[in-house]
C-alpha cells in the first residue's frame, strides 16, 4: 500500500482518486485472501482424486453453461481446462471485457 501512495503522490493524483484506489485495493486484498484461504482449506482436506473431481464439476458447470465454450471446444478439452481455471474476484468498475 505504501508503494501505491508513493506512486500517486509522485504522479500528482487527485485526492479523491487516491481514496478510490486505496479502497479498491483494500477490497480486493481482503476478499481475495478470505475467499482463497477458505476454498483452499476445504479442497486441501480432500484426496487429490476427490479434489480434481470437485474442481472439474465446479468449473465444468460454468463452461458447459457458456455458449462460447460449448461451441468452441470439445468435452475432452473442456474437462482438461476445468482443472486450470481459477476464479477471479472483480471489483467495482472492472470488466472481463467491454464492448
Amino acid at each position: 500500500m505504501n508503494e501505491l501512495q508513493k506512486f500517486m503522490v509522485k504522479n500528482n493524483i487527485d485526492m479523491n482518486l487516491q481514496l478510490k484506489a486505496k479502497q479498491y485495493i483494500e477490497f480486493k486484498l481482503e476478499h481475495e485472501k478470505a475467499m482463497r484461504e477458505t476454498d483452499k482449506a476445504i479442497l486441501q482436506t480432500l484426496s487429490q482424486t476427490l479434489r480434481d473431481q470437485m474442481i472439474k464439476q465446479m468449473n465444468g458447470r460454468v463452461m458447459k453453461n457458456n455458449l462460447l465454450f460449448q461451441k468452441s471446444f470439445g468435452s475432452s478439452l473442456l474437462t482438461r481446462l476445468s482443472l486450470k481455471l481459477e476464479e477471479q474476484l472483480l471489483g467495482p468498475d472492472e470488466y472481463i471485457y467491454k464492448v
